[in-house]
């Protein structure tokens, strides 16, 4: 089951299955068509995962941080991304 995160008020992308269980999420577009979407679970891992223009993962999540809250997600010039 994947859950669906709002990006902005007219376009929506789709959270891999490993974010079922959402405490927070955060949404940046890094690069023309590519978001990064960053949330943290009831598990207090803070996880990201890559989206393309359509929503849809691109690559696997990746766990930042074990026992961190999520703030907000910042995109870099680079086409990288910041936690804070």
């Amino acid at each position: 089951m994947s859950m669906l995160l709002t990006i902005d008020s007219s376009r929506f992308c789709r959270a891999p299955k490993s974010a079922r269980r959402l405490a927070m999420v955060s949404i940046a577009a890094v690069a023309p068509g590519r978001y990064v979407a960053v949330w943290s679970n009831q598990d207090g891992e803070l996880v990201a995962q890559f989206l393309d223009a359509a929503g849809t993962p691109a690559g696997s999540p990746v766990l930042l941080a074990e026992g961190a809250t999520l703030a907000q997600v910042a995109p870099l010039p680079t086409g990288g991304f910041a936690v804070a």
